[in-house]
């Protein structure tokens, strides 16, 4: 097990008072001390959200130099609590405000500094990159539910499905950095520069596919911008420099496989290029792959299918995959794939409210009836709360972890969520369960595991270059 934190505790003075009020613009864990260890989910005790409210009463720094910040909470559900949050100065979503004048995040970190004493060293010594992120918890600041980020050890593994801890693997490999699975849900609020060409080729296998080329004077660009991509160069020896050939979203394409090999470092679509890419059903079928599960029982790894094959697949009545059925405390989990014929992602992190269902009722929606569940206003996806991993197009990325109100909202897409979030809802009225039959337009199906014989392989797929990410997978 990994040993908690210590953190150094500190009374708020000086610079700004007890008493302080905060509001925040993003989604929080509220936990029950200041452990803001990625392992420690035992202490998250709920969340607070955007435009909630809260006092400050005091504050932990983190041997990072972040910090920790107990409050009593003002508005919402959770109202009249005290908690702790995490404070991330450099990426800070807490307004912290003094009578009436805002206070800057270099105010805080200044104050941070010249008052928190030193925290105390860890027993053991650990290498830098060990250090950076043991001592920093860059999740912690995030959405609702704990992400499995930095290091997925067997604790914490046992609590998230296989398919999406092959996922995380993947997307580290892929990007040769744990720092990749550690950032926060990618927002579309980060500009990244460089543009993408196309070009129509044709692969051996058959795939129609379009090859995305960054022209040379852009890449720079396009690295130094880009939100996933380490800017100081690799962890260790055993990484590959992806400065040099950044990833990029590559439509039809998919990995080199030698037996149960999966090279994502170097795709079909893009060989001889100095960047690699995967499509959305590649991504998933990798990820899959890498967590030992099949598509259909006893099928070899899998990791260059086109979207619609799979799709056939996952529907096929021999599939390794069903639809789960929804309760009105359990619809959607982590590793759970959405798919249809023309994309494909699995769910990602999943907080508690994942369809925004009591946000419609504080905003004034009543569900009352099964009837009403059938008339959700027509901007319901932004009150979603659940984020997305896959490979796909939008902000130029290749894998990444998305916020489903933003990517479902600006892609179009809210239709095929819309008979989910009914779904739920209705489960929610009456109380009781509610088997998902497929759907015509869209399909959420979970993987069988070994309930199913032959689903899960002898063996899983190893990645290459996944030496580079075995601390953190």
């Amino acid at each position: 097990m990994k040993r908690a934190l210590p953190f150094s505790i500190l009374m708020l003075s000086g610079t700004f008072a007890l008493g302080a009020d905060i509001s925040f613009q993003d989604l929080f864990y509220l936990r029950s001390k200041p452990s803001f260890s990625a392992s420690d989910t035992k202490s998250v005790v709920g969340t607070i959200g955007t435009g909630d409210r809260a006092e400050l009463l005091e504050s932990a720094r983190t041997p990072g130099g972040h910090l920790g910040i107990k409050i009593r909470i003002k508005t919402g559900r959770h109202a009249g609590k005290e908690s702790w949050v995490y404070y991330d100065l450099k990426r800070p979503n807490i307004t912290i405000t003094e009578n009436g004048r805002k206070l800057s995040p270099a105010e805080i970190a200044k104050f941070t500094a010249a008052n928190a004493s030193p925290a105390t060293p860890p027993a053991a010594k650990k290498s830098e990159s060990e250090a950076r992120y043991a001592n920093d918890c860059p999740s912690c600041r995030a959405p609702e539910q704990p992400s499995p980020v930095t290091e997925i050890q067997k604790p914490l593994a046992a609590q998230y499905s296989p398919a999406f801890l092959g996922a995380l693997k993947t997307m580290a490999v892929m990007y040769q950095s744990c720092d990749a699975i550690s950032k926060p849900a990618y927002t579309y609020q980060t500009s990244i520069d460089g543009y993408l060409s196309y070009r129509s080729a044709r692969g051996n296998m058959g795939h129609s596919y379009k090859i995305r080329t960054i022209p040379n004077a852009n890449q720079t660009k396009l690295v130094r911008s880009h939100y996933y991509i380490d800017q100081n160069g690799p962890d260790n020896s055993q990484c590959r420099d992806m400065r040099k050939a950044p990833p990029i979203y590559t439509y039809g394409g998919w990995p080199s496989i030698s037996g149960s090999n999966i090279n994502i470092l170097q795709t079909h679509s893009t060989r001889g290029a100095p960047f690699t890419g995967l499509d959305c059903s590649s991504f998933v079928s990798t990820a899959l792959s890498a967590a030992g599960l099949s598509l259909t029982p006893y099928a070899k790894t899998a990791s260059n299918t086109a979207t619609s094959t799979e799709y056939a697949s996952f529907t096929s009545r021999n599939s390794c995959f069903s639809a789960p059925t929804f309760t009105k405390d359990e619809t959607l989990k982590s590793g759970d794939v959405l798919a249809w014929s023309g994309h494909v992602f699995m769910i990602d992190r999943v907080g508690e409210d994942p369809f925004g269902l009591n946000r419609l009722m504080g905003i004034g929606y009543r569900f009352k009836s099964t009837r009403d569940c059938d008339n959700l206003p027509s901007d319901f996806a932004k009150y979603l709360n659940f984020d997305i991993i896959q490979s796909a197009g939008l902000g130029s990325l290749a894998i990444s972890r998305v916020q489903a109100k933003q990517y479902i909202s600006m892609s179009g897409l809210a239709g095929k969520i819309r008979p989910l979030a009914i779904a739920a809802c209705k489960t929610k009225v009456t109380g009781g369960v509610l088997p998902l039959s497929f759907m015509r337009t869209s399909n959420l199906i979970r993987h069988k595991g070994n309930t199913k014989p032959g689903c899960t392989m002898s063996k899983k797929a190893n990645l290459v270059g996944e030496q580079c990410v075995a601390r953190c997978t």
